[in-house]
């Protein structure tokens, strides 16, 4: 017989009873729960999205039916969403929306202190960090430093600006040799009037306590600054050509202030240029008092202190400082009393007033100076602030049905032969290790009635004994032998009759 460079497997069926029915039920088992894990694996692709609330959107279970499986399964499939980019002099608002912020300066500082520019602030959701106040700017302004309409509302204008560091921490240390926090300054805007200024996008007297008192005082000093400062220039400004400008920043130099200190007139160092002069001290008390030369206008001092501790700690609180340097009077129910202890007297005044400002009021906002008795107290508190914009994002979505389909298939079929294979050869040891007892589990079934029936054969009891079993089946084909002159057939073995002896 001719013998192909290619070969085949004897095949013979199992001896054992219980395989048919293990094959099936595991087969079905296996499979079912394959299936699941094959579904969970790869039945998802990704999606794009946005987001404004990245942290939320890559650790939210929803995508995957609500539950947090193993990141071994779900790792091709992952949410993630990649950060956005600020760039210098962008407008930014945080999460808690009283503010807009223009980016002025981003930063890094290496170990030996120099710091190193960069031209964008790269923000993942990152929470803001030591945020402090650094300097207030008032700036009153006249006929042509605004436009007719705003002039229409209020002959002298106010402009108030404040300037804030913050930090936030980012591992760079794979693409940059600079590591540590990223430092960035801000700058606050408000102007009660211009429209053009963005402020305070939400409001809630409840959640928001702490700004709602802090828009509360900006809303009614902002009137009253104008208001006093009209008034102290009449006879020396003519023809509304308001124009000046009131630096405020914290007087002392301790680390760590204390609540006496901001309630003080002293809290703020101040410099100020007025339309014919300058402050020749930077003393609050002095310049109200106006006994030098260089005091100009004694009558707004005391609005200027009120407004510029008003926006020294809301913009505290909008970036999220109960307590920075200094104790935050707008989350301190005795140092919110002391701030506002005038508000009442000056609201009420205000409508008696005929000075040519015709902004009203806003119904909205506090009509009375904080009680720090009232029960229950409002939450006067500065959450966690974050920068906010919009994130893109990819999330998990379930593949259409074919696909999904197809997709599960395939992975199915490879992992059940597999898990076969595996099983096979598990059952293909027990069988070698059971042919120890039983030698002709090793040969097909034709092979092996062959050798029983020669076996049994009195005439063949010499070749039993001897162990030339194979000599006698190659008799059963000799003329293929021929051919193959002392050479022993595929698939033939000898064996000695206690091997073919019954267990």
């Amino acid at each position: 017989m001719y013998e192909s460079f290619f070969s085949y497997p004897v095949e013979r069926q199992y001896p054992y009873r219980w395989f048919t029915p293990a094959v099936i039920v595991g087969g079905i088992v296996i499979a079912a729960l394959i299936s699941f894990v094959n579904v969970i694996a790869t039945g998802y692709e990704l999606a794009a999205t946005s987001s404004n609330n990245p942290n939320e959107t890559m650790a939210n279970p929803r995508w995957y039916g609500g539950i947090n499986w193993p990141s071994f399964f779900t790792g091709n499939a992952q949410a993630t969403c990649a950060a956005s980019t600020f760039n210098l002099n962008a407008e930014v608002f945080t999460n808690n929306s009283a503010f807009s912020y223009t980016l002025q300066r981003v930063w890094r500082t290496k170990d030996d202190g120099t710091d190193v520019n960069l031209g964008s602030l790269v923000y993942l959701n990152n929470p803001l960090n030591d945020c402090n106040v650094t300097m207030v700017n008032i700036q009153v302004l006249g006929r042509y430093s605004r436009n007719i309409g705003l002039t229409a509302i209020s002959r002298a204008g106010v402009l108030i600006e404040a300037y804030a560091r913050c930090s936030i921490d980012v591992d760079t240390s794979l693409t940059d040799d600079v590591n540590g926090p990223t430092y960035f300054d801000l700058m606050a805007t408000y102007d009660l009037v211009n429209s053009n200024v963005p402020r305070f996008l939400s409001r809630n007297e409840t959640t928001q306590a702490s700004l709602y008192w802090g828009e509360s005082l900006l809303q009614m000093y902002w009137l009253v600054l104008a208001r006093n400062y009209k008034l102290a220039a009449n006879g020396t400004v003519r023809d509304d050509l308001y124009d000046a400008t009131i630096t405020l920043r914290r007087n002392s130099i301790a680390a760590v202030g204390t609540a006496a200190e901001v309630e003080s007139l002293d809290f703020f160092h101040v410099s100020c240029f007025t339309e014919r002069s300058f402050c020749g001290n930077s003393s609050l008390p002095q310049l109200m008092q106006g006994d030098g030369e260089f005091d100009p206008y004694p009558s707004i001092w005391k609005s200027v202190d009120v407004l510029g501790k008003a926006m020294w700690f809301s913009v505290l609180t909008d970036l999220g400082r109960n307590q920075s340097a200094v104790p935050n009077m707008l989350v301190e129910p005795t140092l919110l009393a002391n701030l506002t202890s005038n508000y009442t007297s000056e609201i009420q005044a205000w409508p008696t007033y005929n000075d040519r400002i015709t902004q009203s009021l806003d119904p909205s906002l506090a009509q009375a100076s904080f009680d720090p008795n009232v029960t229950p107290l409002p939450d006067l508190n500065a959450r966690q602030s974050t920068l906010t914009t919009n994130y893109v994002c990819q999330v998990p979505r379930m593949k259409s049905a074919g696909t999904l389909f197809y997709t599960v298939l395939q992975a199915d079929l490879v992992y059940l032969q597999n898990a076969y294979m595996l099983f096979v050869f598990v059952v293909g040891y027990l069988l070698h290790r059971r042919h120890r007892k039983h030698p002709d589990t090793n040969y097909c079934d034709g092979c092996r009635e062959v050798i029983v029936q020669r076996a049994q054969q009195p005439n063949d009891q010499h070749m039993l004994s001897t162990g030339e079993v194979g000599a006698a089946l190659d008799d059963q084909d000799s003329s293929s032998s021929s051919t193959h002159n002392n050479r022993e057939p595929k698939g033939y073995v000898h064996l000695n009759q206690n091997e073919l002896r019954s267990p």
